[in-house]
């Protein structure tokens, strides 16, 4: 093969292996935010759940532990 051939190969190597690098990259980012948005969503189940138990009142979660505040009057 002549030289221009060689490096025409190449830098066509060079862009597919980049596009795949950007594809892959693309596909992470996708799962991480989907994992993110599905964690969001459960502490807001989570904490609508305890606003109902605690009728309204100030709770925390200590882990798995809801505790309820009462006021003081």
């Amino acid at each position: 093969m002549p030289p221009i051939e060689n490096i025409k190969n190449a830098l066509l190597l060079l862009i597919i292996a980049g596009a795949a690098h950007l594809l892959v990259g693309a596909f992470a980012a996708d799962e991480s935010l989907a994992a993110a948005q599905h964690e969001d969503e459960a502490i807001s189940t989570r904490d609508i759940a305890a606003r109902k138990v605690c009728q309204g009142r100030a709770f925390e979660w200590q882990g798995d532990v809801l505790t309820c505040f009462k006021e003081v009057p």
